[in-house]
């Protein structure tokens, strides 16, 4: 996987476009779905196809965390095909 650079945010920044772009961005590189939803973050492969949901009611900083955690494990599990 292509190696991004990561802007820094300041704790408890509201989420905006921009950074559901920063996501989208790094999503498209992984080719991995994210979708935003209600309930805790989590990584799921629903009938071949990988995607990430996210909890869109955090603040910024835990949605990029959760994003970076979740995309950790999908990136752990491709190496081990």
């Amino acid at each position: 996987m292509e190696k991004i650079s990561v802007n820094q945010y300041e704790p408890n920044q509201k989420w905006t476009d921009h950074h559901k772009s920063y996501i989208a961005t790094i999503a498209k590189k992984a080719n991995i779905n994210v979708l935003y939803f209600d309930y805790s973050s989590e990584l799921n492969n629903m009938m071949g196809s990988w995607n990430i949901f996210l909890n869109q009611n955090q603040p910024a900083e835990k949605i990029l965390e959760d994003f970076c955690k979740l995309l950790k494990i999908y990136e752990d599990h491709h190496k081990k095909l």
